[in-house]
């Protein structure tokens, strides 16, 4: 385990890797396949200011996202860009972060890449230095965890 405060656990069958996660504005996009052939691209972020992390697909960050909160308080909301009311009705989704389990990971989401979301994207710009790529078996589900492991543990 390094000194960073946080991490993201990734899991690909049985192969399962901690990325930590830079709390001070760090981020973090991963996705199944490759270059060209690939599912979406999903963003980690952390808050410049405090111990709260964000995940999104990359195409609808700016519209929804997943917050966990250094207080405990997850939730899937609209952004505050996009959300013509007040702060409390943009919550889709609420919960308090689950008890850490006897290694000190507390589940944060888990993200589920079908076989037939890994498609053909013509033309596709992105970098391959940019994302950290996964990969499965052909026909299999990729199960992506997003964990949170905090400093004390």
């Amino acid at each position: 385990m390094t000194d960073a405060p946080l991490f993201l656990r990734l899991q690909t069958g049985d192969r399962e890797e901690a990325v930590p996660v830079d709390t001070t504005g760090g981020l973090i996009r991963f996705a199944v396949g490759a270059v060209g052939e690939r599912s979406s691209i999903w963003r980690v972020w952390a808050n410049k200011n405090k111990s709260d992390v964000y995940i999104a697909a990359r195409e609808l960050a700016r519209y929804q996202k997943y917050s966990l909160h250094e207080s405990g308080d997850y939730r899937y909301a609209w952004t505050s860009e996009h959300q013509d009311t007040t702060p409390a009705t943009r919550v889709i989704d609420r919960w308090q972060r689950p008890d850490p389990n006897e290694g000190g990971w507390s589940r944060g989401i888990s993200v589920y890449v079908r076989a037939e979301d890994v498609v053909h994207i013509q033309q596709d710009r992105t970098k391959e230095s940019d994302v950290a790529w996964l990969d499965g078996p052909p026909g299999a589900i990729v199960k992506t965890c997003g964990s949170a492991c905090h400093a004390a543990c």
